[in-house]
């Protein structure tokens, strides 16, 4: 379960990178997949 949290937070890492967006909603998109 954490491995995919981590995953899913480096995902979301990678697409700020190319989006410049601020990461208010890393935990909320990873919450809304199943995983809190």
């Amino acid at each position: 379960m954490k491995e995919f949290l981590d995953a899913c937070l480096n995902a979301n890492l990678q697409i700020r990178k190319y989006l410049n967006n601020i990461p208010q909603n890393d935990l909320k998109l990873c919450s809304k997949l199943g995983y809190d």
